[in-house]
């Protein structure tokens, strides 16, 4: 499904993460959160049932999701995706100028193959990092927003509850200036629950 010359490329931590979405058992009509590490450390079992499913993959970039698109469980009919990815973009110059195309390219694929899917795109959220700056992070959320209003998806705007004064994430919602603290998790979960109903 995915070439070794891909997992080689992606690397041994991916490549364990790829083999473990192999192996999971993945209910019908699932919630699938798709990601980089933000998504994958998102404790979604404390928040949610059983019909959350985290294909977060810690380091990933947003071309990542392109390559491992056939592992978002859509023939499972989900309900719903979403989406976060982009600031290792930012963070490790990859390609940092096409994470609005990266997307839309996955997406586009997601609405192809699940066209009752709904999509949910996530902005990235705020840092506190030297590789990146807050205006950065913002004009790429910009256009990440525009991408949501073209594809029919819900934004949704964690930089803006994140962020302080300056742009940059709060102490408090951080472990390392980059990964999310538990209380931002609370809020982020919080933002999904407004969002969705669950039955």
């Amino acid at each position: 499904m995915i070439s070794r010359e891909v997992l080689d490329k992606r690397g041994i931590y991916w490549e364990n993460r790829i083999n473990k979405f192999l192996t999971e058992t993945v209910p019908e009509n699932p919630f699938v959160f798709a990601g980089d590490s933000l998504v994958e450390r998102f404790p979604l079992i404390k928040y949610f049932d059983p019909r959350f499913i985290n294909r977060g993959i810690g380091g990933d970039h947003a071309d990542g999701l392109w390559e491992r698109r056939e592992l978002m469980a859509l023939e499972k009919k989900p309900v719903a995706l979403f989406l976060m990815v982009g600031i290792n973009d930012l963070l490790f110059n990859y390609k940092r100028h096409d994470i609005p195309e990266h997307q839309a390219k996955f997406l586009a694929y997601v609405s192809e193959k699940a066209p009752k899917t709904k999509l949910y795109l996530h902005s990235i959220c705020p840092v506190k990092s030297e590789a990146t700056s807050p205006q950065e992070i913002q004009a790429v959320n910009n256009k990440l927003k525009d991408l949501a209003n073209k594809t029919n998806a819900e934004y949704i705007d964690l930089f803006s509850l994140l962020a302080d004064s300056k742009g940059e994430i709060w102490q408090e919602f951080t472990i390392d200036g980059v990964h999310l603290s538990e209380s931002a998790y609370d809020i982020w979960a919080k933002e999904i629950k407004k969002v969705i109903r669950l039955n």
